[in-house]
């Protein structure tokens, strides 16, 4: 008796595989953004194990976790299971007060039923030219040598320390005693915290390949989706394809930033700071003989993702939108009038 063995290929790695290499399901949209019904759009044997697990492992750990969205995601009460140790897209300082200039970190906090602050680990340094304190995370706190020519005054005044007691503080003494600044116990922040306590906070988000491989892969997803999986096999794909996968091009060839909002009537009402929805938004379509597609996680920002650029395969009509309502968690289609949403 033969048996037939079923191989297909990935719309990712390209790769032909058996069909047992397509155990998991790969969601439009990440579920670390949510997880909604009755239709999540899901991809079934479209996204080979591996590429599915390259992405759940170095791109969405980050993107869901070390960028603006990351933040909408705790806003929302959309939680992660862990939090990064060491994040680098976001940094979000005090901006005010006795606190001024202290690294903080957004998390989501049961009590609050949002987001809360939370101090890292850190040092701060006078600094005699802004007449205020600069505060740095271990990894990147200079020699004394180094401060010291930066206008530090580390030996006059305090050095905070903010660390909790015992072996975290312990550790924190032992690195800047390595670097020739001399610190006791003593020497700790012991400002204490006050329950309800308000900050303002300045936040520094910096958006690189990663995360626009990220949204790429939502818009490609989508694509894939709406259109088909042979339909997105095709060569035409192949620069978009290799830049999700493998990091390969400019990420401004792929994705362009601070566009229009998708919805109509966000964008007349723009101006006054009002938003039709606070959730995800989504829309495919043609422009000429280029594919376009607008993501926007929680209508926040919105970016564009370049597809395909000249497509030389079988045209057919493509023009699709998605709503994912972040409270209620059903999935919508938008409507086909032109002006509901703009490609």
């Amino acid at each position: 008796m033969l048996i037939e063995k079923i191989e297909m290929k990935c719309v990712y790695c390209s790769k032909t595989k058996s069909i047992n290499d397509y155990q998991k399901r790969e969601h439009v949209i990440p579920q670390c953004f949510g997880k909604f019904f009755p239709d999540n759009l899901i991809l079934s044997e479209t996204v080979c194990d591996d590429c599915n697990q390259y992405f759940g492992e170095k791109i969405e750990l980050y993107f869901g976790r070390d960028s603006f969205e990351g933040i909408e995601r705790l806003r929302h009460g959309i939680k992660p299971k862990k939090t990064l140790k060491h994040p680098r897209r976001v940094k979000s300082k005090i901006y005010e007060g006795e606190w001024k200039g202290v690294i903080v970190r957004e998390r989501y906090q049961d009590q609050a039923n949002g987001i809360g602050l939370e101090k890292v680990l850190q040092a701060g340094f006078y600094n005699k030219y802004t007449d205020g304190y600069d505060y740095f995370e271990p990894k990147d706190i200079p020699s004394a040598e180094e401060l010291q020519k930066s206008g530090y005054d580390i030996k006059t005044k305090t050095v905070w320390l903010i660390a909790e007691e015992g072996k975290e503080l312990n550790s924190l003494i032992d690195l800047l005693n390595k670097k020739g600044i001399k610190v006791s116990s003593s020497d700790k922040l012991s400002k204490k915290d006050r329950i309800g306590e308000r900050f303002k906070v300045q936040t520094e988000l910096t958006i690189d390949r990663i995360i626009f491989r990220g949204l790429s892969k939502i818009a490609f997803n989508y694509l894939c989706y709406i259109a088909g999986k042979e339909f997105l096999l095709n060569d035409d794909f192949n620069e978009i394809r290799q830049f999700i996968r493998y990091g390969e091009g400019k990420s401004d060839k792929f994705v362009e930033v601070n566009v229009p909002p998708i919805l109509f009537d966000d964008q007349q009402l723009e101006k006054f700071r009002i938003k039709v929805t606070e959730g995800h938004l989504i829309i495919a379509g043609w422009k000429g003989m280029n594919l376009f597609s607008k993501v926007s996680l929680f209508n926040s920002n919105t970016f564009l993702a370049n597809l395909c650029q000249s497509f030389k395969g079988i045209w057919r009509p493509i023009k699709s939108g998605h709503h994912f309502d972040v409270v209620s968690k059903k999935v919508s289609r938008l409507g086909s009038i032109s002006k509901r949403f703009m490609i």
